[in-house]
């Protein structure tokens, strides 16, 4: 009987050749037992716990709970019967009530919404829990989502803190997790975790491939300090293995000397570097001032720009943007292409129209506004590729949401085991190509593939330049 029983749980000792029944059971006592029995410490005592779950957790608190070929056989028993026995839910963690995430996490909703035909379908398949408060919080509403609803998946990670937690926790359950966001800087790598949010690297190669094409071999970036984003340092990244110059100057958003000074420097407005030519300058200025009759004034002095660019990276929001144009112009640069994130996208960076701009590229993961999957709210077109900064990050945030829930509810449509479901993801297929590519969902690094948009700006018209 027992060893029937083995067979059937050889599963957890990944067949390996030697390892007995005692050694299974302390190596997966030691992870999922001891991730178990953590997570069942935060679960509120008003909640009733699943039997399975609570009959395992008495069969591992005592001591050396392996010690016997009887009791590891009952704990990897009991352990396989948690693994089997769940129920076809997808648990949802988003931070509700936090004032700084709360609008993102009720677009994620409802882009979920979206993806369903009606209500009771979503209610009957997915369960929804705020994530908001400290660690402790989010890992009791995580306990309640295992030890007591059972779901199949996970989907949660807005924030990097709530990412890195889940991580923590997706192979020690052998539990599915689709996370929101990509946790870097803080390194992951769990096998059940996969990445919803538009991969940086598809992105950061396809305007790597436009620089490359316009045959520019000097890129300037204004990098916004306290904000790293994964996408620049991979778009920079990819530049200078293209054996492209690139040169960051640093500034704090919102603080416009801090703007001035980083666009000065890049443009080589260095009074100190180049005081000769500044005192030549004063001096005709003086003779020209005192030739017309009129006052000298020292401060109107400036140095000419010193334009060794091709181009200038500038991966910040709209207001930033037309801000630093106002700049360059007051320091003499009449125009220079200028390369844009996904922050560009916004009706304000072109109303009103900013001659600057013309011929000006930025990237995104979403083409036109009028092509999106059925359910995804937006308000009245009146451009098909633009709309309000809110708005656009709205739509951002429903289609992540639609696309995990899509992606968990085909998961458990197979009718696949729990533990076999991080395989059935990596496998899954886009079914909706006319949304999203065609092919597997997730790449080798479990990343989610989005689509890539080229965009051009001509006055107050921003043109689908190219898509990938």
């Amino acid at each position: 009987m027992y060893f029937l029983l083995f067979l059937n749980l050889v599963f957890f000792s990944q067949s390996i050749k030697g390892v007995t029944v005692k050694e299974s059971c302390d190596f997966f006592y030691t992870t999922m037992g001891t991730a178990f029995k953590n997570l069942s410490s935060y679960l509120p005592r008003e909640k009733k716990m699943d039997i399975q779950a609570s009959k395992f957790l008495e069969s591992i608190d005592k001591d050396h709970p392996c010690k016997t070929t009887k009791s590891a056989y009952r704990i990897l028993h009991d352990l396989k019967l948690i693994q089997t026995r769940y129920k076809k839910k997808i648990g949802v963690m988003l931070p509700l009530s936090s004032p700084r995430f709360s609008e993102q996490s009720m677009s994620v909703i409802s882009g979920m919404h979206g993806y369903f035909n009606d209500s009771a379908e979503f209610r009957r398949f997915v369960i929804i829990k705020d994530s908001y408060g400290s660690n402790r919080d989010l890992r009791a509403k995580l306990a309640e989502l295992i030890l007591v609803d059972k779901v199949a998946v996970i989907i949660g990670g807005i924030t990097i803190d709530d990412a890195v937690i889940l991580d923590s926790y997706a192979d020690k359950l052998m539990i599915p997790t689709l996370l929101l966001r990509h946790p870097e800087p803080k390194k992951i790598s769990s096998r059940n975790t996969f990445y919803i949010n538009p991969d940086g690297k598809r992105l950061a190669a396809g305007l790597a491939r436009y620089v490359l094409r316009k045959k520019f071999t000097r890129i300037g970036v204004l990098e916004p300090r306290f904000k790293k984003n994964r996408f620049n340092r991979i778009f920079i990244d990819q530049l200078a293995k293209s054996k492209i110059e690139v040169s960051t100057y640093a500034y704090t958003p919102n603080d416009y000397e801090s703007m001035e000074a980083a666009a000065k420097k890049m443009f080589g407005i260095d009074f100190e570097e180049r005081k000769e030519e500044y005192d030549d300058l004063v001096t005709a200025r003086k003779e020209e001032s005192k030739g017309l009759g009129i006052t000298f004034q020292k401060r109107f002095v400036t140095l000419p720009p010193i334009i060794n660019i091709d181009a200038v990276f500038l991966p910040d929001h709209f207001r930033n943007v037309r801000h630093f144009i106002k700049i360059f112009r007051f320091l003499g640069v009449d125009h220079i292409p200028l390369i844009g994130n996904q922050q560009w996208r916004s009706s304000h960076l072109v109303n009103p129209p900013e001659s600057f701009l013309n011929g000006s590229v930025f990237i995104d993961f979403v083409g036109s506004y009028r092509y999106l999957p059925p359910g995804i709210e937006i308000p009245p077109l009146e451009r098909p590729n633009l709309l309000s900064a809110k708005d656009t990050v709205s739509v951002d945030f429903q289609l992540m949401g639609y696309r995990s829930i899509s992606v968990a509810k085909s998961a458990l449509d197979t009718g696949k085991k729990r533990r076999k479901l991080r395989l059935v993801i990596k496998d899954l297929q886009e079914e909706t190509r006319k949304y999203f590519p065609p092919g597997p969902i997730f790449n080798q690094r479990k990343s989610a593939q989005w689509p890539g948009f080229l965009f051009r700006i001509d006055g107050e018209k921003v043109i689908l330049h190219s898509s990938y």
